[in-house]
């Protein structure tokens, strides 16, 4: 049997390992579509998230029709393995934008952004840009089975509980609402007592950010107004 290079089984006839799914975001096709179930639920929060935070993938201006999912061929950097789009695992967004071989095609703040994406899906996806030979379009699996299954149960949630749930995700910012928030302001009002108290509502607004900032910018950290890994730490959340 054969197997992309993330492990996952291939097929010149995707009925092999299941079958296609259409994958499409505002409109735009992932032509011909992604592995069934688990997979397919995975892009589909990533790609729609993407579109909603990094960059559209549809614009008026813009060439279309450049997004791609399935496709039995070899890897075109390493044409000794067999591509994740042989296993339909792996999609291109917005190929036309971010050509194979190019870094450097999103901006420091999109970054940012499509690695928060990544972390909410418990990192089973990869993404090209990380590549020795950058590939910035490219987004594939690199888990198992079993972690993919995971992360696709948890996108499940957040479309049954509906967005934004945050409480799953290693990252609050301004914008967001729920339970994690309401926690967040609970901490910063034991913090600084002696401050006017947060309105414990679970609504990052303007006033929370500047909160956030004010003890990051005491604790020597990026001051960014978001709440990852090292705010967290320091917090002790």
């Amino acid at each position: 049997m054969e197997r992309s290079y993330n492990g996952w089984t291939a097929s010149r006839n995707p009925a092999d390992f299941g079958g296609l799914t259409k994958l499409v975001v505002a409109g735009e096709e992932f032509a011909p579509g992604v592995r069934s179930g688990d997979v397919a639920t995975v892009f589909q929060y990533f790609w729609t998230q993407f579109h909603k935070r990094v960059e559209p993938l549809v614009k008026e201006d813009w060439h279309q029709a450049d997004d791609w999912g399935y496709s039995y061929r070899p890897n075109v950097n390493n044409p000794t393995q067999l591509s994740c789009h042989a296993s339909a695992t792996a999609t291109d967004g917005n190929a036309t934008r971010h050509p194979n071989g190019k870094r450097g095609t999103f901006t420091a703040v999109q970054v940012k952004e499509i690695r928060k994406i990544i972390a909410e899906l418990r990192s089973v996806v990869r993404w090209g840009g990380d590549f020795p030979t950058a590939d910035e379009m490219h987004m594939e699996i690199c888990a198992s089975e079993a972690a993919v299954r995971a992360a696709a149960n948890w996108v499940r949630g957040v479309a049954t509980q509906g967005a934004p749930a945050v409480t799953s995700s290693p990252f609050l910012e301004y914008g967001m609402q729920g339970e994690a928030v309401k926690e967040l302001q609970r901490v910063l009002n034991r913090w600084y007592p002696s401050l006017p108290q947060l309105v414990e509502d679970g609504d990052f607004g303007a006033a929370t950010k500047a909160r956030v900032e004010y003890f990051q910018k005491a604790a020597g950290l990026t001051v960014d107004g978001i709440v990852g890994p090292a705010t967290r730490k320091g917090l002790g959340l």
